[in-house]
């Protein structure tokens, strides 16, 4: 389960850059709540999102300790997780990527609510994470935040917490229920700017090796 969850946060984000490539430029905030018992998770669990785009290039930064900040090359399917203590930036070829899940059933419901200045249309998707437990997510997405995917979305099935095949639009809010916890990621602020190409790059300095998922999650 530990390994499920950190991985959704993961996923999320990677999937999220994908989503929102362009031709949005500027940073969306996203503020997250946890109700019920998320245990050892609770201290690693985000309290917040800040993503910004520029063109095709994406950068997410979190509070969470399992990811911080990742950079992508949407168009290359590449991404990079950014570890500022270390000075490193780990490799992610996400054409390479084949990771376990179930694909999600999504339902269009009859109902709109309007967040960050945005109409969004609401959705129920249903899945089960790798060790086979349902994951019930409520999605609200913006039609007008929604832009073409990339050819390729790292093999993922679910897509992880921000974005899911069959939903129209980029979600401002996900309501994400397990059998432990629920998580509610809300955005309360999206912000249209330009942004100068150097948020985009990896640092001078940095050494960049290949991620291995199997070593960052501890096993």
């Amino acid at each position: 389960m530990r390994k499920t969850v950190l991985f959704c946060l993961l996923a999320g984000f990677l999937l999220t850059a994908f989503r929102f490539a362009a031709p949005f430029e500027g940073t969306i905030r996203y503020d997250v709540q946890i109700q019920g018992d998320a245990g050892p998770l609770a201290n690693i669990m985000p309290k917040y999102y800040e993503f910004s785009a520029k063109g095709s290039d994406v950068k997410l930064k979190s509070d969470a300790s399992l990811v911080g900040e990742i950079l992508m090359k949407t168009l290359e399917n590449k991404a990079y997780l950014l570890r500022r203590g270390e000075k490193t930036a780990y490799f992610f070829d996400l054409n390479s990527r084949k990771l376990g899940g179930s694909k999600a059933k999504v339902t269009k419901l009859n109902a709109t609510e309007t967040i960050a200045g945005y109409k969004c249309q609401k959705y129920t998707v249903v899945s089960k994470d790798e060790d086979g437990e349902t994951v019930t997510q409520t999605v609200w997405a913006a039609p007008d935040l929604s832009v073409p995917k990339p050819k390729r979305a790292a093999g993922i099935p679910n897509a992880g917490e921000f974005f899911v095949e069959g939903v129209d639009g980029f979600p401002l809010k996900m309501i994400t229920k397990s059998s432990e916890f629920t998580m509610t990621t809300t955005a309360s602020k999206v912000e249209k700017k330009q942004l100068p190409a150097s948020d985009f790059v990896i640092p001078s300095g940095y050494t960049v090796k290949d991620l291995d998922f199997g070593d960052w999650f501890g096993e």
